[in-house]
């Protein structure tokens, strides 16, 4: 089972667009995926059409069990949603005496082994739960939106995960994803130069930037949905078959 956080301290990257596109795209290669959304804003249930009543917070606050709360959003694709209370089970983490940091750890051992793939949709900052997420997943998947201000943002997040992985050693940056690619942009252009220079095993081909994702998003849908046949599905595309591809 491969475990994976789509994660970024920044917001605005495409990393809710990547975790649901993602895990949309696995299930319809027959894969079984658990999609865990561990931001506040809760909008992985949206991006894919789904309103489930209870999610995360509930498990991690000892309310209900996991398999109590996990709704499926597409074909072969479970989610445990997310949502505001996520600031109180939180906060009712980090009053444990031990243990604060592996409370997701504990709670998702009950799916060990039940899905091909755990991903774990990230929120942009940096907390507790991040932490958290970061003791649980064996690998990270990055949107790296190209502009300057995320490459900022880049560095300052791998200093973090440098100190998660003293605790976690199989915790390691699989893949590099640029989104929001515009061709005629030197910025964009310059920037994954430096990311392929950067990361020349994690870096993928960069995801093109289109209104198609914010159109397919309002009606709950995936790319691969809404519309199929357009450059931004074509790049999810490529990045599914290159996850899926490899292995651990």
């Amino acid at each position: 089972m491969r475990k994976m956080a789509i994660c970024l301290s920044k917001g605005g990257v495409g990393k809710t667009t990547t975790a649901t596109t993602l895990a949309y795209g696995l299930g319809q290669r027959n894969k079984s995926v658990l999609l865990v959304d561990c931001d506040t804003q809760g909008q992985a249930g949206f991006f894919m059409g789904a309103k489930p009543s209870r999610g995360l917070a509930e498990v991690l606050l000892g309310e209900a069990r996991i398999g109590e709360c996990l709704s499926e959003a597409k074909p072969n694709v479970m989610l445990l949603a997310g949502g505001r209370r996520l600031a109180d089970a939180t906060l009712h983490i980090s009053k444990r005496t031990m243990g604060i940091e592996r409370a997701l750890l504990e709670v998702l051992q009950e799916v060990e082994g039940h899905y091909d793939y755990v991903l774990l949709d990230m929120a942009p900052g940096w907390d507790l739960l991040s932490v958290n997420a970061l003791m649980y997943v064996q690998e990270i998947l990055a949107p790296v939106e190209l502009q300057m201000a995320s490459m900022e943002s880049l560095g300052q997040f791998f200093k973090r995960v440098a100190d998660v992985k003293k605790y976690n050693s199989q915790l390691h940056t699989r893949y590099i994803v640029p989104t929001m690619w515009d061709r005629r942009s030197s910025e964009s252009r310059s920037i994954y130069e430096q990311l392929r220079a950067q990361f020349p095993q994690a870096i993928c081909e960069p995801i093109r930037a289109s209104v198609k994702f914010f159109e397919a998003t309002s009606k709950g849908m995936t790319i691969f949905e809404y519309a199929p046949k357009t450059p931004g599905a074509d790049d999810y595309g490529k990045l599914v078959n290159r996850v899926s591809q490899e292995h651990i």
